[in-house]
């Protein structure tokens, strides 16, 4: 399900000024991570991007004394290959990353390191964070869905896929994912073997670009 709003173009766009801290990035932006708010009714302030040139940056949003909005970078790291996927950690103090060189990797903002979660036999695309189960979901071009664990190398479970997956989002239990034969697979973590695959109905012109799930599934 998904909702449009027409903005009112005497208000809220007009009245919206933000200054960032940093000059543009050196290279495009492969994905976007806010930070899930630690509490209900509170509004997430800090957000992660990941670059083609392999850089995760993390930026504060913070009211500047004008009255306007400030971005403000934070952290800098840059990964052995571009970071295409991003979830955050259940403390917002770490980040886990998907990167193009196969790696699964977990970045540790306190000591600024990074350590290799698992790999993947092809870039991974993307990947999601399951705080009452302390796992990750990650998703690649190599045909495999993996649940890994801190400590652990080796997938706590692979779940081998016919087609690539394109594009894939999680609200948990519910995970989906856009693959390449233009299907849309679906299936709760809790019950992981029950899987559902739904028609696009693209036609064999056309690939599945983007997934969303609704947060009140």
């Amino acid at each position: 399900m998904f909702a449009s709003q027409e903005a009112n173009k005497d208000e809220s766009i007009n009245d919206f000024n933000c200054e960032m801290s940093t000059p543009p990035f050196e290279d495009s932006v492969s994905c976007i991570a806010w930070t899930p708010a630690i509490a209900a009714g509170t509004k997430p302030t800090m957000f992660a991007v990941g670059t083609w040139d392999g850089y995760v940056r993390i930026f504060n949003v913070e009211q500047t004394q004008q009255g306007s909005v400030g971005i403000v970078q934070k952290f800098s790291m840059k990964q052995t290959a571009p970071v295409l996927g991003l979830a955050w950690n259940g403390q917002n103090n770490g980040l886990f990353a998907g990167c193009a060189d196969n790696f699964v990797r977990a970045i540790d903002l306190t000591s600024s390191k990074s350590m290799d979660m698992g790999k993947h036999n092809s870039p991974v695309k993307d990947v999601f964070f399951v705080p009452s189960q302390n796992m990750v979901i990650s998703t690649s071009y190599d045909k495999n869905i993996n649940f890994w664990q801190m400590g652990n190398q080796n997938p706590v479970f692979n779940m081998p896929l016919n087609h690539k997956v394109y594009v894939s989002d999680f609200v948990f239990p519910i995970f989906a994912a856009g693959l390449s034969d233009e299907k849309v697979l679906l299936f709760d973590i809790n019950n992981i073997n029950k899987k559902i695959l739904l028609d696009s109905q693209l036609g064999k012109e056309s690939q599945i670009q983007s997934v969303a799930i609704s947060p009140d599934c």
